[in-house]
Formats: structure tokens, sequence, C-alpha cells
């Protein structure tokens, strides 16, 4: 209309027709403007399938993004369980119902051994869920019931996984000589949660100083304390004999003088058929007889773990002990 009137020759107003035209327009573009930038501030809003995609993807990486989702969220089984799958962790926020469902508990100690923590008491009694949380995280142990911290198979296989799990456990575990050994051999400071009597056990605290962990710790928190100062012990500590029943290579070995007596020629030979060959001066002790050995095993590059060796000799029932190190050789010709 304006547009109209500005354009008709019979205005006589002109000047008022000319601001009336540049008003509308101007308001016109500011109208425009407005519904421009709402439509950018204000998208439509999100498909509820697509919001739970979006949060579970954000779980994964923080599942404390599950704490603000509403309460019905956290009490959905199917949703949780899918936060779980993808992070442990989740569960602390899901509802208390469902930190008491077992299926949905074991899906979150599998990725996360921590979440252990946030399952029920009766679940944290569970012995196939605790195994699974210590499976997947030694230090899981820490939030099992009192009664299976104090199962041997439930610690050993948290300690096989990681030795301070054994800080974890009570009682009978901390006085089983496998379970510690097996601490001891991974760390010397393991020692610190064995049973006293294991203290005073001497291949329990040769396996602590063969660790190379806090050799003068091991020193201290063996009973008695004078076990390591004694050069017989620190001897055997120093042979590449491996004590019984540490998990070593076994070489089965055959002795017999040369022919002018002068040297002990030895063959040993290991289950996978690989056979290696030394020489020994005639005064040989076993200690020289390990390391020989040992030192012609590692050139074969078979193993990374033989830094220490089990030696059977023909004609022994078990393999040479490392406190049978200072022995002559010959002893075992005659």
């Amino acid at each position: 209309v304006v547009d109209r009137l500005t354009s008709s020759p019979l205005t006589v107003f002109t000047p008022l027709f000319l601001y009336l035209h540049h008003y509308v327009h101007s308001e016109a573009s500011k109208h425009h403007h407005h519904r421009t930038m709402a439509s950018i501030a204000m998208p439509p809003s999100e498909d509820p399938l697509q919001a739970q995609t979006r949060l579970l993807a954000e779980v994964a990486l923080d599942s404390e993004k599950l704490r603000s989702a509403s309460a019905s969220l956290r009490g959905d089984r199917d949703f949780v369980l899918r936060a779980v799958g993808r992070r442990g962790s989740a569960l602390e926020f899901g509802s208390e119902a469902l930190r008491s469902d077992r299926e949905l508990v074991l899906a979150a100690v599998k990725q996360s051994g921590s979440a252990l923590q946030h399952a029920s008491s009766a679940l944290r009694g569970d012995r196939e869920v605790v195994l699974a949380a210590v499976r997947s995280d030694s230090g899981a142990l820490e939030y099992a019931s009192e009664e299976l911290r104090n199962d041997r198979e439930v610690v050993l296989e948290a300690v096989q996984k990681c030795w301070w799990a054994l800080g974890h456990a009570k009682g009978e575990p901390r006085k089983d000589r496998e379970v510690v050994l097996e601490a001891v051999r991974q760390h010397g400071w393991a020692l610190e949660y064995a049973d006293p009597v294991l203290r005073k056990d001497p291949l329990v605290v040769m396996r602590a100083v063969r660790s190379g962990d806090f050799a003068v710790s091991v020193k201290r928190l063996a009973k008695p304390q004078n076990m390591c100062d004694e050069p017989s012990f620190m001897v055997a500590a120093s042979c590449r004999l491996a004590s019984p029943g540490e998990r070593a290579p076994v070489l089965f070995t055959t002795l017999e003088w040369s022919p002018d007596r002068s040297e002990i020629l030895c063959e040993a030979c290991l289950l996978s058929g690989l056979q290696l060959r030394c020489a020994l001066r005639g005064e040989a002790s076993v200690a020289d007889l390990a390391q020989a050995l040992q030192h012609e095993l590692s050139k074969e590059m078979v193993t990374k773990d033989a830094a220490y060796i089990h030696v059977q000799l023909d004609g022994l029932d078990a393999p040479l002990s490392p406190f049978e190190c200072e022995r002559a050789v010959a002893e075992f010709l005659q």
C-alpha cells in the first residue's frame, strides 16, 4: 500500500509517505532476522532414541554423564545394560534394583572389575561375579565379601594378575605358600603381606630377593632378618637354579667325564627337543653348571623367561635346589 501511495502522482505529503515506506521495510527486515536466528538457536526437538544413543556414546567416555539422566532412564534395564557394557563404572548410577541384577553386574565387572564396588552386598559375595571382577582388575578383590577375600582360589586368581592383590586378602591365603610365592615372584615387597611364618621360609624369601624389587626392604621384612645376611643364602639366591615350584624351563641333563678327566661334559635336553651342550672344569660347582646351561639356553632365545632354570640330573628324583649350588658337580659322577 505504501509503495502505491508513494509512487502515485496524487500524493501530497511525499516526505510522510517516504518515512512510512522506510519504517515498514525496516520492521519487516527485523522480523525476518529474528525468525532466522530463532531457527538457529532453537533446533527441532531431539528424537528420544537419538538422545539415548548420544548419551551412551558420552557414557563410554565418562560414566558421570549417566548421573544427570532421568530416574526412569537410570532404572531402564536395557539401557543401563548397554551403558555398563561400554563403561562398567556406570553401574554406580543405575537404580538400586539394577545394582542387584546379577546379569547386569556381571556385564559391568567384566568391562571394569572395579565396578564391583557399586554392586549389592549380596553380589559382592557371589563367587562367579567376584572371579569375573578380579580377572578384569585384580584390585577388585578389595570390594569382595570378607568370605571371598579369604578364598584361596579367588585370591590366587587375583594375585596371578597382580601381586599387590595379596594386600586385600584375608587370613588363610596369606599363609598359603603357593599364593605367596606367586606374589613375591612378581615383586619382593609382597613379602610384607605374607604370614609371619612364611617370612621365615628360605625359598619364599629367596624368591622375593630374586624379584629384584625392593631387595633392601625384603631383607628388613624377612624373619629372622639375618637370613639374608648369611653368605650361603645370598650365594643360593644369586644362583641360576630355579627354586622348587618356580615356573622355569626344565633341562634334563646328563654328565660324564672327558676322556682325560679334566673336564665334565654336559648334555641337556628340553621337552621341546632342543639340545644344549657345554663343558665344565673338573672342580666346577652346581652354580657353575646352572650358569653355563642358562647361558647356552639364552643364546638359543627359545624363551624370554630363562633367567632361572630347573636342572634335572639323571638318577635324581627332583631338580637341583639353589641351596645345593655350592656342591661340586663331580659328586654326581661318583
